[in-house]
């Protein structure tokens, strides 16, 4: 499975440039007919969606060959830095979903990601959160609730950008009153505790995201 590390390795070297797409077309193509194939694995499916969103193309091939590849795993098998790069590049790709494949996927990795947050790093976790607010999640899931829970405890090990990407997230999966009652003070404690690392819009973000919509109190 060279091809994917290939593909990782292309994106970590630099950001997407006009016409890189047309470049790497036999590359993608390559790729595209690995996938499915015994030796395809969590990490292979994870580093293809995420050097594709680094890089800023979706090779409608490739994608559908990875998320039906990754549909195929157990989610037990990925890893956490696995779930977190294929969630938030699924996000950020902003796939179309009318055959629900993308969301699918997500959905489909959520319960077993949920259940072990303790193995996220705090940019996997805020990752993870950000990809799925993108994706959105089914009706009448539990994984918005889940997801506030697993902040819980963790936001001092976050760094500002991260805290507000994750506010941002849950806000926008409409993260309900009773979701967030135990961790509108956390928040508050772990920013007035870096609040000179904190741009003013990173405190916006955290004022108008969540605490507001939980305590209706402000951090000064």
């Amino acid at each position: 499975m060279y091809l994917h590390d290939d593909t990782g390795r292309i994106a970590k070297a630099g950001e997407a440039t006009p016409g890189l797409g047309v470049a790497l077309q036999h590359l993608t193509d390559r790729a595209a007919e690995c996938f499915g194939a015994e030796q395809c694995q969590p990490r292979h499916v994870a580093q293809a969606l995420w050097a594709c969103a680094k890089l800023g193309l979706a090779p409608a091939h490739l994608l559908r060959a990875v998320l039906h590849s990754g549909a195929s795993m157990q989610p037990s098998w990925f890893k956490a830095q696995e779930v977190s790069m294929a969630v938030w590049a699924v996000g950020k790709l902003s796939l179309p979903d009318a055959d629900g494949a993308a969301s699918g996927f997500v959905a489909r990795l959520l319960p077993s990601a949920l259940a072990r947050p303790g193995e996220f790093d705090p940019q996997g976790l805020a990752n993870m959160i950000s990809g799925v607010a993108s994706v959105g999640v089914p009706a009448g899931s539990r994984a918005v609730a889940k997801l506030v829970s697993s902040l819980r405890g963790r936001l001092p090990e976050l760094n500002p950008q991260e805290v507000a990407n994750s506010l941002h997230g849950l806000a926008k999966l409409g993260a309900r009153l009773d979701e967030c009652q135990g961790i509108a003070s956390e928040v508050q404690i772990a920013i007035r505790a870096r609040l000179p690392q904190y741009t003013p819009q990173q405190v916006d973000i955290a004022n108008s995201q969540l605490v507001i919509e939980c305590t209706r109190e402000h951090i000064e």
